[in-house]
């Protein structure tokens, strides 16, 4: 796997340490906490995926409400490894120090209607912009430790299947429960259906 990426900004070369796996690996994606090379204080996520919503993600982070995205592009920048790689990319994002909204207090309704609140204003910035994400379930959103409200620490990771509205379909081998009515294999993603899966998160 590759142990390194270029900045987008400034094109300048950062080598990363695997520390452990974050998500089981698939054939469609697969996630790791990294460590910088040369400032192990200094965590990246890095995922390898067949698809991704790059200009989603982006819109969301410079809004503030998802982790940087660092680098999305290929494995590795040429040689016969990068051919090997068929569809896959990489992606490097900052690492969030936070919880996840899996682990949070079901019990705790008044911060379980800020993570929605949270959520929803992360959602009025993308679907603005004619754009849909897809995947609002619990473990693709973070409370971001630190100071200020629930709502204001929420941030959204998992842009894999997100897209512009009426562009991006869900995938065919979708999990058969836990979603919203009109969310099924290659239907089109609609803003409604991500709205609807922020109503029920609980």
């Amino acid at each position: 796997m590759s142990t390194a990426f270029t900045l987008a900004d400034n094109h300048r070369r950062v080598a990363f340490d695997y520390l452990r796996p974050l998500k089981s690996g698939t054939p469609e994606c697969a996630a790791f906490l990294a460590a910088d090379d040369g400032d192990e204080t200094r965590q990246y996520v890095v995922k390898f995926v067949e698809r991704y919503g790059e200009e989603a993600h982006r819109r969301l982070a410079d809004a503030g409400y998802a982790p940087q995205l660092l680098y999305y592009g290929d494995i590795w920048p040429e040689g016969a490894e990068q051919r090997g790689c068929g569809r896959h990319r990489m992606v490097v994002t900052d690492c969030i120090e936070g919880v996840s909204a899996a682990d949070y207090d079901l019990d705790d309704e008044e911060g379980l209607g800020a993570i929605r609140a949270g959520v929803h204003r992360a959602l009025e910035v993308l679907h603005a912009a004619g754009m849909v994400h897809g995947d609002i379930r619990r473990p693709n959103i973070l409370i971001e430790a630190g100071e200020g409200s629930v709502a204001e620490r929420v941030k959204i990771i998992d842009f894999d299947w997100a897209g512009v509205e009426g562009q991006v379909k869900y995938p065919l081998d979708l999990a058969r429960n836990g979603w919203v009515h009109g969310v099924e294999e290659l239907a089109e993603i609609k803003a409604a259906h991500n709205r609807g899966m922020v109503d029920r998160l609980s």
